[in-house]
């Protein structure tokens, strides 16, 4: 599950260069809510993924599984019917 959220990182990269390439062409002030913010979004971001990554590492994810199995076969009935 690890490899998951590094594989992740070049995705997000990507999308922060795009979005970057976006906002250039905009006016913007960088003042100290803009790194407030990215500061606490880094923070926040990387705890989340701490505390996610303990968890799976202690419990299973198997009646997740089962759930979106479930709602799946529900929405294919729904839609297909």
């Amino acid at each position: 599950s690890k490899i998951s959220f590094l594989l992740a990182i070049p995705a997000i990269a990507g999308a922060s260069v795009l979005q970057l390439k976006n906002a250039i062409g905009q006016n913007f002030e960088f003042n100290y809510l803009v790194l407030i913010s990215i500061t606490l979004s880094f923070l926040f971001s990387y705890f989340t993924v701490k505390f996610f990554l303990d968890y799976i590492n202690k419990f299973s994810l198997n009646i997740f599984v089962i759930y979106r199995i479930i709602i799946s076969i529900i929405l294919f009935i729904i839609i297909y019917n």
